[in-house]
């Protein structure tokens, strides 16, 4: 039986990052599964866990990435984009949408 793929959290981090969100400071849980169809692979991060500016997207963000098939068969992963899952799709993802968190909810200052 084939296992699961996934990314590690600090490399969703880095995705996050370099695409104009601002992560959870505290460390993610490792590994992010990733989901998958015949042409590509992603993985849901809780609006929560993210920040667009000081603002809580309404819903999930989809980390994206294009299946790589080599002459020998699968090739691995290359990232394609992050998106904010849509009202519909958020229904059958199983990471958390806003829902009552302020919109407007900077991150707080790290404790010494």
């Amino acid at each position: 039986m084939e296992g699961k793929k996934a990314i590690e959290g600090d490399y969703a981090k880095e995705l996050l990052c370099n695409n104009g969100f601002t992560p959870n400071p505290e460390p993610y849980a490792s590994p992010f599964e990733l989901q998958e169809n015949e042409t590509h692979m992603w993985t849901d991060v809780n609006a929560g866990a993210v920040r667009r500016g000081d603002e809580v997207p309404d819903y999930p963000i989809r980390i994206v990435f294009k299946n790589r098939k080599g002459p020998m068969g699968d090739a691995g992963i290359e990232f394609d984009k992050i998106r904010e899952l849509t009202a519909e799709e958020a229904r059958s993802s199983k990471a958390l949408g806003r829902g009552d968190q302020e919109k407007v909810s900077p991150w707080p200052s790290k404790k010494q």
